[in-house]
């Protein structure tokens, strides 16, 4: 997901040592940064504010971007009533890829001054969406791509002016909200203003925040991070974040569920200032898989009539749906274990599966349907491994001696398994797809470990310096469809069993993972994110995404319907036997 530090705060320390700070940053995951900008030259008296010049931006430019860190959006101070203002913004929207501005310096808390300065933002607004049609395809995002494809009719611009808030915004209120709520309604529906929220401010000034945030989500674009800690006389004060009383994580899954750019917004620090910096990003990339108060919803969707039916709803996180071929039995697994749903009484059991008590979402059938095998790892590790027992339950046979080994495919055959596998070479790790025999240790090609206990040795399909994943065979056992990011998003791709003639099989501008392919071999569906709502090797829970379908030639590619879920709604094959529906699991975040 897309994390960065607003520079207000770090500004003396970005200073210093410019190259340093972008270093760390880079080296704490965090991809973005935002900074404060003059719209003109430096006012007298004003030296000491950590707010760049346009020289010294561009100046700046090649050394973040050097540590592959880009701008989106920044704190534009500035005149409202400057009339060169929409070209300034535009220009730095063309130079820069800036396309969140934040005009800042005010301080609105009363009722009329909330209204003057919404009509004024308001008029602004309008002289940039006039300008922007004007100028269609010339200007770019972050990414490089151009806002607005000439090709496109009416496409909307992601330019946006925000409104963002301080202390006096956060405590003052106007007809029972915060004055900055009441400022963003005045703004009323204007479709180039929108508001970037500090969660911190926002606790600061007793507001709930997790339920403003889901009230405001139409018109939230970007969320900033604080945190406060209540002192002895009962004043607040602020500390690192995750260390206060902000509830972090549901502004980070609000944030990850609208696809927001997240920002640390700190002012100061009680310690080391880039040390806190780098352990808020910390603190954020262990959240991208949180998935506290969520429900799952089993479903079927029907391929000929495009009904979507909800088999049960559980309060809990269930994932990965194997749909048996008797067509009555769905297996999944949830709170580590490996399940039996009976779809007609409407019952689930839990398989007897041995040491294996970690199971994650990478488990398939056997093609006969009498063994599963699952992908475990034992309690504080993540180096899962894979494993194989009766579906019915009973002692799991280790397959994989070396982790991380994540399960996604069985040939018909049955004689073996594919998997995505972290495996270092040269000093580095890379991820790429592997097989190794599924017999038991009877057959001839298994050989001892170390400790000699016999293990099929695996074989590397893929050598790409990129993120492999979710190899699946398809029902004749020729091919294997994986997924790749090795030509930027990840896309689909289909090769033959031994690994060769490695072909691309989808060219969206979107991230699609996980191709399942239907028993009778006549379709194939898969997994959907956003372009830019998260990692191309990243697939998290708890987002908008959607399934698509295609002919095992790429042909007839189609969307078939958009839902919140993603990790662990369709990670392995969920096809009925019949080839005319399929398994999914959506999700449902529970929110204030």
């Amino acid at each position: 997901m897309r994390f960065g530090v607003q520079l207000f705060g770090p500004g003396k320390l970005c200073r210093e040592n410019p190259e340093k700070f972008f270093k760390a940053l880079s080296g704490a995951r965090y991809q973005l940064i935002e900074p404060c900008l003059w719209s003109g030259e430096r006012p007298q008296g004003a030296e000491g504010l950590p707010v760049w010049t346009m020289d010294e931006l561009s100046s700046m430019q090649p050394l973040y971007q050097k540590y592959h860190l880009k701008i989106l959006s920044c704190h534009l101070f500035a005149d409202l009533g400057d009339e060169l203002l929409p070209g300034k913004i535009l220009k730095l929207c063309e130079n820069y890829g800036i396309t969140q501005f934040v005009i800042a310096g005010r301080s609105e808390t009363t009722r009329e001054g909330c209204q003057a300065y919404a009509e004024k933002l308001t008029q602004i607004a309008g002289e940039l969406a006039d300008r922007i049609e004007n100028n269609r395809g010339s200007l770019p995002q972050p990414d490089g791509s151009r806002i607005l494809p000439a090709t496109v009719q009416n496409a909307p611009s992601p330019l946006r002016l925000l409104l963002h808030n301080g202390p006096e915004e956060s405590l003052a209120r106007i007809n029972g909200k915060t004055a900055y709520e009441y400022l963003l309604d005045c703004c009323g529906k204007c479709r180039l203003i929108g508001a970037q929220p500090d969660a911190g401010w926002l606790l600061y000034g007793g507001e709930d925040v997790e339920a403003f945030l889901w009230r405001n989500r139409d018109r939230i674009y970007s969320l900033h991070y604080k945190d406060f800690k209540k002192n002895e006389d009962g004043s607040l004060s602020e500390t690192l974040i995750g260390k206060g009383m902000l509830d972090a994580e549901s502004c980070f899954q609000f944030a990850r569920a609208m696809e927001l750019p997240q920002f640390a917004d700190m002012d100061g620090s009680e310690n080391d200032f880039l040390a806190d910096i780098q352990t808020a990003g910390q603190l954020f990339g262990s959240l991208t898989q949180c998935r506290s108060n969520t429900k799952s919803i089993l479903c079927v969707y029907d391929m000929e009539t495009g009904k979507v039916t909800k088999l049960r709803e559980f309060d809990r996180i269930i994932e990965a749906p194997n749909w048996c071929r008797d067509g009555k039995t769905i297996i999944y697994n949830s709170e580590g274990f490996i399940w039996n749903y009976q779809i007609s009484e409407d019952t689930e059991s839990k398989i007897p599966s041995g040491e294996c008590s970690n199971c994650n979402n990478d488990h398939v059938l056997s093609p006969d349907h009498t063994q599963i095998a699952v992908s475990h790892s034992k309690p504080g590790s993540w180096e899962s491994k894979i494993y194989i027992l009766p579906v019915t339950g009973g002692t799991p046979r280790l397959v994989t001696p070396k982790g991380p080994s994540y399960l996604h495919g069985w040939s018909p055959d049955g004689k073996e398994l594919a998997y995505c596998a972290f495996r270092e070479h040269a000093g580095a790790l890379s991820v790429d797809i592997y097989s190794i025999p599924a017999e038991d240790k009877s057959a001839d090609c298994l050989m001892p470990d170390s400790a000699g206990h016999p293990y099929g040795e695996e074989t590397q399909l893929t050598s790409h310096a990129a993120f492999n994943d979710g190899p699946e065979y398809d029902p004749d056992g020729i091919h294997i469809w994986f997924n790749s990011t090795r030509t930027g998003l990840m896309q689909i791709w289909k090769m033959d069993r031994d690994g060769g003639s490695q072909v691309q099989m989808t060219f969206e501008e979107q991230n699609n993972w996980f191709a399942h392919v239907s028993p009778d071999g006549e379709t194939v569906i898969n997994l959907a994110y956003s372009k830019d709502g998260l990692d191309a090797s990243e697939h998290l829970p708890n987002m908008q995404v959607s399934l698509w379908a295609m002919k095992p030639d790429g042909s007839r590619r189609r969307k078939l319907f958009d839902f919140f879920g993603g990790q662990g709604s369709v990670n392995v094959n969920s096809w009925a036997p019949d080839s005319k529906r399929f398994a999914f699991v959506a999700y449902e975040l529970v929110h204030r």
